[in-house]
């Protein structure tokens, strides 16, 4: 996109009023966002536009723009992509409010990767900021991009997990890429561009967090990624707002159980009662996505055809497929389904019987 239309895509973003379900109506009607801007300030009333917007459009703000284009060219890691761009994420671009623009920090072609979403409690327990922590670094070696919010508490464990597995993260802020919130987390931001990740808002950069702005968040959060996996919530959590919109948007919703006397499990015991897909190991997530035909490693999706090596003539009881196969009984369920539907094995009381 060239300077001059992509001028004129940040006047209409910076336009107060002008949300994404207003703009994807003014880009309905004009295709051409300049032929908007060059219509009579009477013309842009009879579209509905208030005369605060009109000003705006008339008289933009040029200092500020000029800002916007010197931060995208202060470096080769800056990015300002529109829905136009051929960069912008088609998961995203099929939202009904999908962000107008987005301002990148960072490896841009992360955005179009395969990502799960990692979120849950800003004061979540020691064990669930482990198991965060764990559940990421474990996602490393199969090309899935973890996507969190660079929160304290969950989301800050999800983005370290995958970088000490020596994987790439994105962070999706509530705020500009460079006004980062919270201050506590700008080294941890730093280290995830070292790795080669990306720190991505629709927010201009030196934008400062708002709590408005996080339920916003939280829709790209969802609908960059396939997937979203509540970690630890309360039921008032807004990672529940996160999983709703992974609901809205045809994404899948994972979440792991814990103790029903612990008040921040109760958000994720609701989720596995409205249907979530429950997580006891890493396998719980790889065989979903294997057995939904989403690629995610050689080795994962053809590991069904693997296991059938460790199954007997004779039955094999579950216990001795667990061990063999390092996943839990749900995983080795999933993984054997396909052997299963295509006859190369049978369920039998307390096991499976190889059959060819």
């Amino acid at each position: 996109m060239d300077d001059k239309t992509l001028a004129t895509w940040l006047i209409l973003y910076s336009c107060p009023g002008i949300g994404p379900a207003k703009f994807n109506a003014l880009l309905h009607l004009f295709p051409d966002l300049s032929a908007l801007l060059e219509s009579t300030s009477q013309a842009l009333r009879a579209l509905g536009l208030t005369e605060k917007m009109v000003t705006h459009l008339k008289q933009p703000h040029q200092k500020w723009l000029t800002t916007v284009f010197a931060w995208r060219e202060a470096s080769a890691q800056h990015h300002i992509i529109t829905r136009l761009d051929s960069a912008y994420p088609e998961p995203l671009r099929s939202l009904a409010r999908a962000p107008i623009l987005l301002f990148v920090k960072g490896n841009l072609s992360l955005l179009s990767s395969l990502q799960l979403a990692i979120v849950g409690a800003r004061g979540a327990t020691t064990s669930a900021i482990e198991s965060a922590f764990s559940f990421a670094k474990q996602l490393s070696p199969h090309s899935i991009i973890v996507t969190s919010g660079l929160a304290i508490g969950i989301d800050g464990a999800a983005h370290r997990g995958t970088l000490d597995g020596g994987g790439k993260t994105i962070a999706v802020l509530g705020s500009g890429v460079d006004n980062l919130y919270p201050k506590r987390h700008i080294r941890l931001a730093q280290e995830i561009l070292e790795q080669d990740g990306a720190l991505v808002s629709e927010f201009a950069p030196n934008t400062q967090a708002t709590a408005a702005h996080f339920p916003q968040r939280n829709r790209i959060i969802s609908g960059l990624s396939r997937g979203v996996f509540v970690v630890e919530a309360t039921l008032k959590s807004g990672s529940l707002i996160t999983a709703r919109f992974a609901l809205e948007q045809g994404r899948d919703v994972f979440t792991m159980p814990g103790s029903i006397h612990n008040p921040q499990a109760r958000g994720c015991h609701a989720l596995l009662k409205q249907g979530a897909i429950l997580v006891e190991s890493i396998d719980d997530i790889l065989m979903e996505w294997a057995l939904s035909g989403v690629h995610v490693r050689a080795q994962t999706v053809t590991a069904n055809n693997a296991a059938l090596k460790h199954i007997n003539f004779a039955p094999t009881p579950v216990d001795q497929l667990c061990a063999r196969l390092r996943c839990s009984p749900q995983a080795v369920a999933a993984l054997l389904l396909p052997l299963e539907l295509e006859g190369y094995v049978e369920k039998v009381a307390g096991g499976y019987q190889r059959l060819k």
